[in-house]
């Protein structure tokens, strides 16, 4: 894959690299970290290729 060019699906890196302050690209790794970390039993791949997608697994309550 050459420049993003082709069929391959982007890296949540890809995404985070669109913010344009490190503060705000930081930000978003950790908030990214925090749900994939806490969350992790309770999610699945939404297989989105236009950003960072969560989603439930079926019949999962998500902890208060």
């Amino acid at each position: 894959m050459i420049n993003n060019i082709g069929d391959q699906k982007k890296t949540k890196e890809y995404f985070f690299l669109k913010f344009e302050k490190d503060v705000a690209r930081n930000m978003a790794r950790e908030v990214d970290h925090y749900i994939c970390t806490e969350f992790a039993d309770d999610l699945r791949d939404p297989d989105t290729a236009n950003g960072i997608g969560y989603s439930r697994n079926e019949g999962k309550n998500l902890r208060p």
